[in-house]
């Protein structure tokens, strides 16, 4: 096998590859921001070579909506089964499934996806991209939380209101974060999200009593 062909082969796509990718991408990202993350800076954070990254995904695009990718398939698993959600108490419930989505949100891997979404110029290709993954990412959640609350048959209106305020309140500790060289906000929002849930939906906890 000849040079050329030797090396197009070890540039070939692999899952092993794209992974070290998404993972290089996710701390270039949080360390020198999405704007410098370029995809020669990032192959280099990889230890791999620009040309093995190009022809994995095409360009950084491709790549950061790969992170973002990951990220919904890594938010979607941190949710407990409905089964496992049916076990507890309606209220308890609610602090799980907090505590999940803030497993996920407090990383490294969220971080670099607020500052993808951030990052994205509005309007563009890229930009409408991202917006469908999250809009198919917001139907499944919707769709887990309403089957964590099966046994009470709560609406869906005020479960999908609930849930999305309460992600909203994460980012918005996520992004203090990014603004922030202290950790202490991280947690802020834990002790209290029995309560950010309660005020947000009076009535979700109606058919608990």
């Amino acid at each position: 096998m000849g040079a050329s062909a030797q090396r197009r082969s070890q540039e070939k796509p692999t899952p092993q590859t794209r992974a070290e990718f998404v993972d290089a991408a996710v701390l270039c990202i949080n360390e020198v921001g999405y704007a410098r993350a370029k995809t020669r800076e990032v192959a280099r954070y990889a230890q791999l070579s620009s040309g093995a990254l190009q022809y994995q995904f095409g360009g950084k695009d491709a790549l950061m909506l790969a992170v973002i990718l990951d990220m919904r398939t890594r938010l979607s698993t941190a949710l407990a089964p409905a089964q496992t959600a049916l076990s507890h108490l309606p209220g308890d419930r609610g602090d799980m499934l907090v505590e999940q989505y803030w497993s996920v949100v407090s990383g490294a891997d969220y971080q670099a996806v607020m500052q993808i979404m951030l990052g994205a110029a509005a309007g563009s290709v890229f930009h409408r991209a991202i917006i469908g993954v999250l809009a198919e990412a917001e139907r499944e959640q919707d769709e887990q939380w309403m089957a964590s609350f099966a046994d009470i048959g709560p609406d869906p209106k005020v479960v999908t209101h609930t849930r999305r305020v309460v992600l909203a309140t994460l980012r918005g500790v996520v992004l203090r974060r990014l603004h922030s060289d202290r950790d202490q906000c991280q947690l802020s929002i834990l002790p209290t999200s029995t309560v950010t849930i309660t005020l947000c939906s009076p009535s979700f906890w109606e058919k608990t009593s």
